[in-house]
C-alpha cells in the first residue's frame, strides 16, 4: 500500500481525491455510497492488495470532508474499513442528536438557548475514534493518518473558512509564529468542523502563537460541499500539494448527503414569520453553494455523472471552460423526492414517516433508513467503469 509520502507527493501524475459533503445524520447516505465504492475498488486491485486488507485510504491520495463528512473522512484517512465506520456511525447518531434540556428545566434554560444538543457525547466518541491507542490523541500531523486529509471549518471570530490539512509543508502546519496545525488533536479538528450553530456550541482551539480560535461547522460557508475547495487545495500554488491539473492527472469523486427540492406555495412564502425564514435560509444557501460547485466542476471536467442543472443549461454536455478538462470528476447524490425514493424501493409511511421527516438532518432515528437509501442509489448509480483504469493503483 502507498506510504503517506507517496500519497502527498507531486512526483506522480495520477492523483485521486475523495470529497464528502456535510449534512448531519444524512452522512449515513454517504456510507451507503462508500460501501459500494470500496467493494468495486478492492476487487479492481486484488492483484495489488489483498481484498480484505484494502482500504479506501490506499486508493485516494486526499480525502476531505465538512461537518459529518469530516468525521467519515478522518475515519477513512486513519485506515478504517467502511463497515467499521458504519458500525460506529450508527451508534453515534442516536447518541449525538438527543435533545439535551427540557424547556421547563429552568436551571438549564440558558444552556438550552445556546445549543440544542449536548456536545459531550460527540466529544466522547471522537476521543475514542481518534485515540492513538496509548492513552493519547492522534494529531493532525500524526503518522496514524495514512493518506492526505483535509477538514473544513469556519473560524467564527474572523469569519474565515479554514482548510486544516496534514501536509507537512503547509504554511500553518508547524510554524510557531503562523500556526501549528499539525499539533492539533484530530478529534478537535473534526469537532470544529461539526460545531453547527444552534445544534452545538462552538469549539475553541489553540492554533499556536498563544492564540485561541472559535470554530463553527464548516457547512456555514461555501464548503458544505467541499469538492471545489479540495481541487483548489490540491492544485493552487499557495497550498503545499501543488498537484498537476488535467483530465488524466486529477480524479475527484464527490459524495453528497441527499438533495431535497423546495416546493412551497406563494402563500407560505408571504406568510412566513421571521423564525421560519431563520430556519430555512441556511439550507437554501447551502444548497445553492452546492449547486454552484456542481456547475463549475461540470464546466471544467470530464465526467461520467453529469447532472441536470436546470432547464436553461441542462447537463452542460457541450460546454467546457477552457480548451481541455482540468480534471476527471464524478458526483453521486441521491434526489430525496417521493418519486425517486419510490424508484429505489422506499414507500412513504411504510419505510419512512414523511419526506420532511426523512430529510431532517438531526433525526438520529433515521440513520439506518438513510444508509439503505444511499446503498440503493449507489447500487444503481456507482459503476465500476466510472473508475478509469488510468487511475488504478500500480504495483507497490
Amino acid at each position: 500500500m502507498p506510504s503517506l509520502q507517496q500519497h502527498l507527493g507531486n512526483d506522480t501524475n495520477q492523483k485521486r481525491i475523495l470529497s464528502l459533503d456535510g449534512g448531519g445524520i444524512r452522512g449515513a447516505i454517504t456510507i451507503g455510497y462508500l460501501e459500494v465504492m470500496e467493494k468495486i475498488l478492492s476487487e479492481r486491485h486484488k492483484n495489488v492488495i489483498e481484498p480484505d486488507k484494502f482500504r479506501l485510504s490506499d486508493y485516494f491520495d486526499l480525502i476531505g470532508g465538512t461537518s459529518t463528512g469530516s468525521i467519515i473522512a478522518a475515519c477513512l484517512a486513519i485506515g478504517m474499513r467502511v463497515s467499521d465506520i458504519k458500525e460506529k456511525y450508527f451508534k453515534l447518531g442516536g447518541m449525538i442528536f438527543e435533545d439535551k434540556n427540557k424547556i421547563w428545566d429552568l436551571l438549564h434554560i440558558r444552556k438550552a438557548l445556546r445549543a440544542r444538543f449536548d456536545e459531550k457525547n460527540l466529544k466522547k466518541h471522537l476521543s475514542e475514534a481518534f485515540s492513538d491507542g496509548k492513552g493519547g490523541d492522534i494529531l493532525l500531523g500524526g503518522a496514524e493518518i495514512k493518506t492526505g486529509l483535509c477538514v473544513f471549518a469556519k473560524r467564527a471570530d474572523t469569519n474565515s473558512t479554514w482548510t486544516l490539512n496534514n501536509h507537512p509543508a503547509g504554511r500553518f502546519f508547524n510554524d510557531t509564529k503562523l500556526g501549528e496545525n499539525g499539533k492539533i488533536p484530530l478529534k478537535d479538528v473534526v469537532r470544529a468542523s461539526t460545531a453547527a450553530p444552534t445544534y452545538f456550541i462552538p469549539e475553541i482551539i489553540d492554533v499556536g502563537n498563544k492564540q485561541n480560535a472559535a470554530f463553527v461547522d464548516g457547512g456555514v460557508s461555501t464548503a458544505n460541499n467541499p469538492a471545489l475547495y479540495l481541487l483548489m487545495v490540491a492544485t493552487l500554488k499557495g497550498f503545499p500539494f501543488k498537484w498537476q491539473a488535467g483530465e488524466e492527472n486529477i480524479f475527484l469523486v464527490s459524495l453528497g448527503t441527499g438533495t431535497s427540492s423546495f416546493n412551497t406555495t406563494i402563500g407560505d412564502i408571504t406568510d412566513n414569520w421571521m423564525l421560519s425564514w431563520a430556519s430555512s435560509v441556511p439550507d437554501m444557501l447551502m444548497q445553492d453553494a452546492s449547486w454552484l460547485n456542481q456547475v463549475l466542476l461540470q464546466w471544467m471536467s470530464r465526467s461520467d455523472t453529469k447532472k441536470q442543472i436546470d432547464l436553461q443549461i441542462g447537463k452542460m454536455e457541450n460546454d467546457m471552460l477552457g480548451n481541455q478538462p482540468v480534471l476527471t470528476y464524478n458526483r453521486y447524490n441521491v434526489d430525496m423526492t417521493i418519486e425517486n425514493l419510490k424508484r429505489l424501493g422506499f414507500e412513504e409511511k411504510k419505510d419512512y414517516q414523511s419526506l420532511s421527516h426523512i430529510v431532517e438532518m438531526s433525526n438520529g432515528d433515521n440513520v439506518e433508513t438513510l444508509y439503505k437509501i444511499g446503498a440503493a442509489d449507489a447500487a444503481s448509480d456507482v459503476k465500476a467503469e466510472h473508475f478509469r483504469p488510468s487511475f488504478d493503483l500500480k504495483s507497490i
